[in-house]
């Protein structure tokens, strides 16, 4: 295991961290949404 796949693993490993808490803002924050929606729908 050289010094440079060494690097490229962790940055494909960081890069699915970003990604991830991406999509995981994006649910976050869509359910949210969804919430406040069907209480203002509610009210």
């Amino acid at each position: 295991m050289g010094y440079v796949q060494l690097h490229r693993h962790i940055r494909c490993i960081l890069a699915n961290d970003l990604l991830f808490a991406l999509f995981a803002g994006v649910v976050a924050v869509t359910t949210e949404y969804s919430t406040l929606k069907s209480k203002s729908l509610v009210l």
